[in-house]
């Protein structure tokens, strides 16, 4: 594995259309032409630019959703490696090990994920959905339950809930 975990290799919040994993899109900010926009602040000279990463999160993305799997992995471990400060890729990383079954490094990123951003929602709903895939339901439901309380509003740990019968 090339992940460099002790230099602090992180990334930040899903990947738009995980399977039943929470999604959000923290790079809405960019156009998906990759050109620059406005940043938020209103200032018409703060202008977000692509940043380090930006292009192996979006094609981990992309193969996340066309479902090629070893190439989502390989794109969301290219674009941890340069936000180490990112959920987002840290968590498509996650979800890529599930599909593809490596399940010992799928905890190896949900652990970095809880330890860079503590137990959020849908960091919860995301480990609760792997633990569903191994067919542990009980933690599966923990995950879940334990979500639902962090953001009663997830509608995904809520779906998520009703797989495991809770």
């Amino acid at each position: 594995m090339i992940m460099r975990w002790k230099t602090g290799v992180l990334s930040a919040v899903l990947v738009a259309g995980l399977a039943a994993c929470q999604t959000t899109d923290m790079a809405a900010a960019l156009k998906s032409d990759g050109s620059t926009v406005t940043a938020s602040t209103g200032d018409p000279v703060a202008v977000l630019r692509p940043g380090p990463g930006d292009e192996d999160l979006k094609l981990g993305k992309e193969h996340f959703r066309n479902a090629n799997f070893g190439l989502a992995e390989k794109h969301f471990r290219l674009a941890a490696e340069q936000m180490p400060h990112g959920l987002e890729p840290l968590l498509g990383l996650a979800a890529s090990y599930d599909q593809l079954g490596r399940f010992d490094l799928a905890d190896r990123s949900y652990g970095e994920a809880i330890r860079l951003g503590g137990p959020t929602s849908a960091v919860l709903n995301n480990r609760g959905y792997s633990y569903y895939l191994r067919r542990d339901f009980r933690r599966a439901r923990a995950d879940f339950q334990q979500a639902l309380r962090k953001d009663p509003q997830n509608a995904m740990a809520r779906k998520n809930l009703a797989l495991v019968g809770g």
